[in-house]
C-alpha cells in the first residue's frame, strides 16, 4: 500500500513541474512581448516628437524666407515717394541753382577782368548782369525751405548727407556770386566740389534704385 501511494505522488509532482514550466514560459513570452511593445511605443513616440520638431523648424524657415522675400518690396514702397522728393530737390533745385550762380560768378569775373574792354560792355551789358543775378537768386531761394523739409528714412540718409553737402556748396557759390565775387580760383574750386557732389548724388540714387528695385 505504501509503495502505491509513493508511486501515485510522482505523477502528481510531474504535473506540478510541468504546470510551473508552462506558467514560466507563458510569463516569459508575455514579458518579452510587453517589452517589445514598450520599445515600439517609445520609438513611435520618439519619431512623433522628431517629426513634430521638424515641422516646427520647417515652419520657422518658411516664415523667414517669406520675410526675406517681402523685405525688398516693403522697403521700396516705404522709401519710393521720399526718393522722388530727393531727386526733385537735386535735379530741379540744386542743379539749376548751381548752374545759374556759376554763370553769374563767371559773369562777374569777365566784367572785373575785362572792365576796360568795350566789347565786353557791349556783349555783357549791365541789364544782362542784373538778369543773371535774378536767375541765381530765384533758383537759390526756394532751396532753403526744401532742404529743411528733407527728412530721410535710414536707407536714404547717405543720400541726404550728399545733398546737404551739395546744398552748402551751391549756397556758398551763390552768396559769393551775388556779392559780386569774381576770383577765378575760388569759383573754380567751388565748381569742382559741386560737380563732384552732383555725381555722387546721382550715383547714390542709381545704387538705391537697383538695390530696392525701384522703377520710376
Amino acid at each position: 500500500m505504501n509503495n502505491q501511494k509513493g508511486f501515485i505522488q510522482i505523477p502528481f509532482l510531474l504535473q506540478i513541474i510541468i504546470y510551473l514550466a508552462i506558467l514560466s514560459g507563458a510569463g516569459y513570452l508575455g514579458f518579452k512581448q510587453y517589452k517589445n511593445y514598450q520599445t515600439e511605443t517609445d520609438e513611435s513616440q520618439k519619431s512623433a516628437i522628431e517629426i513634430k520638431q521638424l515641422k516646427k523648424e520647417l515652419e520657422i524657415l518658411r516664415h523667414k524666407e517669406e520675410g526675406q522675400i517681402q523685405t525688398a518690396p516693403t522697403v521700396s514702397y516705404r522709401i519710393s515717394n521720399q526718393l522722388k522728393e530727393f531727386i526733385d530737390f537735386l535735379e530741379n533745385g540744386l542743379v539749376d541753382a548751381d548752374i545759374q550762380c556759376d554763370v553769374l560768378a563767371n559773369f562777374n569775373n569777365i566784367r572785373a577782368v575785362h572792365s576796360d574792354d568795350p566789347k565786353i560792355k557791349i556783349g555783357w551789358p549791365d541789364s544782362s548782369w542784373e538778369e543773371q543775378k535774378n536767375k541765381c537768386r530765384s533758383a537759390l531761394s526756394p532751396l532753403f525751405l526744401k532742404h529743411a523739409s528733407l527728412v530721410a528714412e535710414p536707407e536714404l540718409q547717405p543720400l541726404r548727407k550728399i545733398l546737404t553737402d551739395y546744398f552748402e556748396q551751391a549756397k556758398s557759390l551763390g552768396f559769393y556770386a551775388l556779392d559780386g565775387g569774381y576770383e577765378a580760383s575760388i569759383i573754380d574750386g567751388r565748381s569742382r566740389a559741386i560737380e563732384k557732389l552732383r555725381t555722387e548724388a546721382r550715383e547714390e540714387i542709381i545704387r538705391i534704385k537697383r538695390l530696392y528695385d525701384i522703377r520710376f
